[in-house]
């Protein structure tokens, strides 16, 4: 089952206002039960200053462990590779651990 994407930003929310609930690196959305294991990625943006993309790296997400293989320096809301300097969302590589649709309704 392919991992999804879930931004910083939209668990930080949703813990606000209890619609999830987490435990350490897991987390339930209320409202139906579905789970899922985090772990701490970005997704790619863009890269900064208009210039190429040298890693082909827009639109990909990777979690912090493939960032340090890499070598690659993290910085909030930034990532410089090289002399490359990525603008990226943070948050989590979330792999659902149910065995249905791993879609929740609360990610609408």
């Amino acid at each position: 089952m392919p991992n999804l994407f879930i931004s910083q930003e939209w668990v930080d929310v949703s813990n606000m206002e209890d619609k999830v609930t987490l435990d350490g690196q897991q987390m339930v959305i209320a409202a139906d039960g579905k789970g899922y294991q985090l772990t701490p990625a970005v997704r790619f943006l863009k890269v900064e200053g208009g210039d190429s993309d040298p890693h082909q790296l827009i639109g990909k997400v990777k979690t912090n462990k493939a960032l340090e293989a890499l070598d690659a320096e993290t910085m909030a809301e930034s990532v410089l590779l090289g002399d490359t300097a990525y603008r990226v969302q943070p948050g989590f590589s979330a792999l659902y651990t149910g065995t249905d649709s791993p879609i929740s309704a609360a990610f609408k």
